[in-house]
């Protein structure tokens, strides 16, 4: 074997090794979204439960952070009824669109656009009991840092941006 032989396969190699590094890193960013996204859910979760068991009238405010860029590209979060008339006309045909493939499901939390969570894989839409809007859809944009206000109704908590 030559030293050119062996010069090209160590090319080769050194090449695999940066690709690799490459994948691994874009990886281990996808699933910092993943775990941003999920602790985002639980803690707005929590935060419901905890206005819901203040009394009437109370109100709790929540904040949480969620990627605007990278693997997750969320624009919006929205609060909504998939089985319930849209009555929200700030709100585009698009999301209404993928709101509504969610009826029939006991789900009131949607991150939009669906496409932006593949490579992240957490899911579009949660179940958040006890929650209810005004309108429907109740969106807020992402900005990276998301301040909402909920209120003790008695029954249900109110989402207010």
């Amino acid at each position: 074997m030559g030293v050119p032989f062996v010069f090209i396969i160590s090319l080769i190699v050194a090449a695999a090794v940066v690709l690799f590094a490459v994948y691994a890193i874009r990886n281990f960013n996808c699933r910092q979204e993943q775990v941003l996204i999920n602790t985002f859910i639980f803690d707005l979760k929590q935060e419901v439960e905890k206005a819901y068991y203040t009394t009437i009238g109370s109100q709790v405010t929540f904040s949480g952070t969620l990627p605007i860029e990278g693997c997750s590209n969320i624009k919006l979060i929205c609060f909504a009824f998939p089985d319930k008339q849209k009555n929200n006309a700030g709100i585009s045909e698009d999301v209404w669109f993928e709101i509504s493939q969610y009826k029939g499901q006991n789900v009131q939390l949607f991150l939009y656009p669906a496409s932006a969570l593949k490579d992240v894989g957490v899911q579009q839409a949660y179940n958040v009991r006890l929650l209810n809007v005004t309108q429907n859809p109740t969106c807020i944009q992402n900005k990276g840092s998301i301040e909402l206000l909920f209120k003790n109704e008695g029954d249900y908590v109110l989402v207010e941006k």
